[in-house]
């Protein structure tokens, strides 16, 4: 249902003032303006249907029937007043209703993909049909009748779908698959239900098998493709959309959902394509006038974007994605007084939309109002506690106003090298780090890691003891440096090689603990077990897309193996609803940055977040010996690949270096080797560098006087390799 100016009638400045409330949110204004209208020409068309979409967004579907109805009696010739009046009789329950309007329709040549979605949901008995998400897809999971089963059984079936009981819904439809393996009904039905449980990994088969049963229902293939597209199987996706569309060329839902993988597997242009596709015969889907607003921002044509999201709103005012897309759009253009007025717009609509805040935070940051934009920040993490955006750009206010986490002392005195030290907003976390290398070992050898290239190095290997594990989270838990830590299950080790990580993080789950994985992803089990106990975040380290180039800085890894570990991801991701953030952080090195292309792409399939990081050499020992001269041929060769050779860094560093700040890796973080020992800290890694006590053994306090009184820092400061902020911090 759709509220605008656009009818029949002459243009009407009191329905235009009305359009316009109603397009700010602001409800109870645009209620009394068509209302003032209605009562002296109540048989105004436009009025009565915008009013009764405003009773809808009231969530009172019912009461808007009536203004529906005025709204058809007076422009039967209307199409959207039709297919509004018949959504709001779906919605109020009246199903019979909805059926007899609907054959009246057809018979006065109502048409069209949004008529034939209305018509699946009669015959399903469902009473939903709100416009998705922004990033959703427009599925219609049509089950034909059929000859055999018989019509009690199909209306059986259809029953348990309009109660919302799919789970009944899905074991009948399995007992129709056996008695009728050769009728496409049951199979959809079944794939049907199953997606509507959230299950999509298990509807995947029925629709494969309703798809080849009928191979020339456009609708078999679309609902295909929305399953594999649950599945991140983007480019099986794109098969089954572009087969719909070669036996249906004007279907829209293909033509949309092809849109979203394409924009997905970053073809923003042919993406674009297919959402002007959709728009050339359905100019009023809101869902493509936004997502090709979204596809033309990432184009960089932000003026277009900011048109395509305008003929949204002008169609639908309450899309409050459409105005946090906006927003987006003036931000970028340097408007941010009009972008915070559309991101206020989408909250007023949607007071729980955590995107729209942060959104708003972040325009706030950018008009210097800090206060403010740490408030909306805070309202979507409120929400959302796990928001990634929210929590960058809060910790980017926190830097801007120089602010440091309640739980760190502004100054500290560093006995090492005898003065005081200031500290700063922390880069790597909001909160306190714990790094617990659970994996003393690894099954790669890469050349810039100490694993690979400190073969001299004292230090022992092994696996942590698993009830060892479970007393230093309880010790992190007692000793409260912070509310909230985040625990690091790796330093210098491989996590997933350890038999019990997914025991590990079940009790960081249990106790609330935001857990982290950087893995090189070269692993054949356990996968499954990891996945499902919840991990919140995974880093894949990588270093190149072929094995030509892979294999030359992770050596001895598979390339190959881990792009089907990725997909596994993936699959596993989806299926148990796991919370886990996945990103890729790409390795760069002169011989591999042609590969990025093909990365991004990677992970834009598979809806992974991408990072490339230039490669640099550890650890801080193997630096040292560096800055001293002390290099070998190899490492000489190896130096050469780096983008930028680590002396000529190390120069450009010291230059902007405040060596007034403290280092980060002391005061944020500690690290905990596999057998309970401490390292000095996560950069270290030769055992001459340890604390030389066990985490268990030693309070906080005590472990923070440990490191600053370690000769090693005096050696790393001297040499300008601490990890601290290049410039002085707010307020200096």
């Amino acid at each position: 249902m759709k509220p605008s100016t656009t009818s029949a009638e002459p243009p009407d400045q009191s329905l235009q003032q009305a359009v316009a409330r109603h397009q700010e949110g602001r409800l109870q204004e645009a209620e009394e303006l068509y209302r003032t209208i209605l009562q002296t020409r109540p048989d105004h068309a436009e009025a009565n249907h915008n009013m009764g979409v405003l009773v809808r967004q009231m969530k009172q579907p019912a009461d808007g029937l009536p203004y529906f109805l005025a709204a058809l009696e007076a422009d039967p010739t209307c199409g959207r007043y039709w297919l509004s009046y018949i959504d709001a009789l779906i919605k109020a329950g009246q199903m019979e209703d909805a059926r007899q309007m609907l054959a009246l329709a057809r018979q006065q040549g109502l048409q069209g993909d949004e008529a034939t979605a209305l018509a699946d949901r009669v015959e399903l008995g469902s009473e939903s049909g709100d416009q998705p998400d922004p990033e959703s897809r427009n599925t219609v999971d049509e089950l034909p009748m059929a000859a055999d089963p018989s019509p009690q059984e199909i209306d059986a079936l259809v029953a348990l779908f309009s109660r919302g009981r799919f789970e009944e819904a899905a074991s009948l439809a399995q007992a129709m698959t056996a008695n009728f393996p050769e009728h496409e009904f049951g199979w959809k039905a079944l794939g049907a239900a199953f997606k509507q449980m959230g299950r999509s990994a298990d509807a995947l088969t029925p629709m494969q098998k309703a798809a080849a049963l009928a191979p020339n229902n456009p609708e078999a293939h679309s609902n295909l493709g929305a399953i594999l597209t649950d599945l991140g199987r983007l480019e099986e996706a794109g098969v089954s959309y572009r087969r719909a569309l070669m036996i249906k060329p004007d279907l829209a839902a293909a033509h949309y959902n092809l849109g979203i993988t394409l924009k997905q597997l970053g073809r923003p242009s042919e993406a674009e394509a297919s959402f002007r596709r959709v728009l050339h015969t359905h100019p009023e889907n809101v869902d493509a006038h936004n997502n090709l607003g979204v596809t033309l921002h990432e184009l960089g044509r932000l003026d277009e974007a900011e048109a395509s999201y305008r003929q949204a709103l002008a169609i639908r005012p309450d899309y409050a994605e459409a105005h946090s897309n906006l927003g987006n759009s003036l931000q970028g253009l340097g408007r941010l007084n009009e972008a915070e007025t559309s991101f206020r717009r989408a909250i007023g609509i949607k007071p729980d939309y955590a995107v729209a805040h942060a959104n708003l935070g972040y325009a706030l940051k950018d008009l210097g109002r800090l206060d403010q934009a740490e408030a909306s920040c805070r309202r979507a993490l409120a929400i959302d506690p796990e928001f990634a955006a929210a929590k960058h750009t809060l910790d980017a206010i926190h830097r801007q106003q120089g602010l440091l986490p309640d739980y760190l002392a502004p100054e500290v005195f560093d006995s090492a090298n005898g003065r005081w030290l200031r500290r700063y907003a922390p880069r790597e976390s909001n909160t306190f780090i714990y790094s617990i290398d659970v994996s003393g070992t690894c099954n790669l050898r890469c050349p810039t890691c100490p694993v690979g290239n400190f073969h001299n190095a004292s230090r022992p290997k092994g696996f942590m003891d698993l009830d060892l594990f479970r007393r230093i989270v309880e010790k992190i838990k007692r000793d409260r440096v912070a509310d909230n830590p985040k625990i690091w299950l790796f330093n210098w080790g491989e996590p997933m090689l350890h038999p019990e990580l997914s025991e590990m993080i079940s009790i960081l789950r249990n106790n609330n603990l935001y857990t982290v994985i950087s893995t090189n992803l070269n692993i054949r089990k356990n996968i499954e077990e990891i996945i499902r106990s919840g991990p919140d975040e995974m880093k894949i380290s990588l270093s190149g897309f072929t094995q030509e180039f892979y294999s030359r800085t992770h050596t001895k890894g598979n390339i190959e193996l881990v792009k089907k570990n990725m997909h596994l991801l993936r699959e596993l991701i989806n299926k148990f609803d796991a919370p886990t953030r996945v990103w890729v952080g790409h390795h760069l090195y002169r011989h591999n940055s042609h590969e990025a292309v093909d990365i991004k792409n990677l992970c834009r399939t598979l809806g992974f977040d991408y990072n490339s990081i230039p490669a640099f050499y550890q650890p801080l020992e193997k630096m040292v010996e560096l800055i001293e001269g002390n290099v070998s041929a190899s490492e000489t060769a190896l130096l050469a690949n780096l983008l930028f050779h680590p002396l000529e860094t190390l120069a450009r560093k010291k230059e902007a270096l405040d060596t007034r700040l403290d280092c980060e890796l002391r005061f944020n973080m500690t690290t905990i080797n596999h057998d309970g020992s401490v390292a000095l800290c996560c950069g270290v890694y030769d055992y001459q560098n340890m604390l030389g006590t066990n985490f268990l053994d030693a309070s906080h306090d005590e472990i923070q006087q440990l490191k600053y009184k370690h000769p090693f820092c005096r050696e790393c400061y001297g040499h300008g390799l601490q990890y601290s902020e290049l410039s002085p911090v707010h307020g200096q």
